[in-house]
């Protein structure tokens, strides 16, 4: 007979499931609001570099998806009162970020959670702010800090270019690399 309890068997997150995320922001004046907790597929939290003179940083901690589409009503909504007065001020930019799966995809997960983070670049090549992202077990996100360790997956460039365009040339490039790559291979051969 064979005892399951002592089979390693490492835990499978499915995309579909969704965990509790803390959401949280803090400006740049250090007042911060607690919102409900959310439930998301996607934990994150974005961190903007901190001021070189007060060493003061705001933090958006949330659920990837109310967290983007908050941000796109505001910019639609730009003097709306039905936001309660709360503006992610200067957060913008995450609209033209690689999403959560992107950053996390292909890492393994430690304890339950899967997370990654990544350093968003100014054009001087400076590091303007840091994005994280998790799954699996609740409040994943509560715990990253500015100088959690950065993988390599993504080092953008923030912008102004709108997020279908972003994610648009990011597709094109892996088309491209793929093409290239088949077209290497099949050379080799001959």
């Amino acid at each position: 007979m064979c005892n399951y309890n002592f089979i390693t068997v490492a835990p499978i997150i499915l995309p579909n499931v969704t965990q509790n995320c803390t959401y949280t922001y803090r400006n740049l004046d250090d007042q911060e609001v607690v919102f409900r907790e959310c439930e998301d597929p996607w934990c994150f939290a974005l961190f903007t570099e901190p001021s070189k003179i007060s060493r003061k940083q705001a933090i958006l901690r949330g659920c990837q998806s109310r967290a983007l589409m908050r941000l796109q009503n505001e910019q639609i909504k730009k003097d709306s009162s039905d936001l309660r007065g709360i503006k992610f001020d200067g957060m913008h930019f995450l609209l033209d970020q690689p999403r959560c799966h992107q950053i996390v995809e292909g890492r393994k997960s430690a304890g339950g959670d899967q997370s990654g983070c990544i350093a968003i670049m100014n054009e001087n090549g400076t590091r303007k702010a840091q994005l994280c992202c998790c799954r699996g077990d609740d409040n994943c996100n509560e715990n990253f800090e500015w100088n959690d360790t950065l993988y390599d997956v993504f080092t953008t460039e923030a912008s102004e270019l709108d997020s279908a365009s972003h994610l648009a040339s990011f597709g094109f490039t892996a088309i491209v690399v793929a093409v290239l790559t088949f077209m290497l291979h099949s050379l080799s051969k001959h």
